[in-house]
């Protein structure tokens, strides 16, 4: 969590509070800037890696903490 990235960095700290704040197995849906930022902040990408990644529209994304998977 390198603050001197801004970008994805700033605008994500409401995004990590609410997903450090969930304790069950939940779905949510949600603008491509969010999947960047849970990207750069479980640290399965880099800041400036995850603010240009491809994030495809319709696609489920499956975090749970140490990884990601795409369903399309």
């Amino acid at each position: 969590r390198d603050s001197s990235v801004t970008g994805v960095q700033t605008c994500a700290l409401p995004i990590w509070a609410w997903y450090e704040g969930i304790t069950r197995d939940t779905v949510a849906t949600a603008h491509g800037g969010v999947c960047r930022a849970l990207m750069a902040h479980l640290g399965l990408a880099r800041p400036e890696d995850a603010s240009i990644g491809e994030i495809g529209q319709g696609v489920v994304y499956v975090f749970d903490g140490t990884s990601m998977a795409r369903y399309e």
